[in-house]
């Protein structure tokens, strides 16, 4: 399987792509960001500074609940099920769950795609 590396420049120009989207459909009306644990947080602090919004501590109705990527699916299923706006840094459509917003569609995720690896779980580079 192959790997794509996004860095931290790539990062910001797909958070600005997710809330130019967001913003488009939901306006003003949200009431915070939930980054899911891990993958989700980095995201969600940016998205919340991005559209002004709180970084919420649990889901609350009418927030968008963030992931870095929805791959299997598996764990966005549990808040898609519950209603809640779904968005994402990359998608693969072989996902059991479609976001209402990505940045990135990987167009060959169902012959496995590559493996996607975001700037914050690559190591530092050396601090001199």
């Amino acid at each position: 399987m192959k790997t794509k590396t996004v860095d931290w420049q790539q990062l910001e120009g797909y958070v600005e792509r997710l809330a130019e989207k967001i913003e488009k459909e939901m306006g003003d009306k949200i009431p915070g960001v939930f980054g899911l644990p891990r993958g989700g947080l980095v995201p969600a602090v940016m998205l919340s500074h991005k559209l002004d919004v709180p970084l919420l501590l649990a889901p609350c109705e009418g927030c968008v609940v963030v992931d870095d990527i929805a791959d299997t699916g598996i764990s966005l299923k549990h808040y898609a099920d519950k209603g809640f706006k779904i968005a994402v840094i990359w998608y693969k459509p072989r996902s059991s769950v479609k976001p209402d917003f990505y940045a990135v569609k990987d167009a060959r995720s169902k012959l496995g795609g590559s493996w996607i690896v975001f700037p914050w779980e690559t190591p530092p580079t050396s601090v001199k």
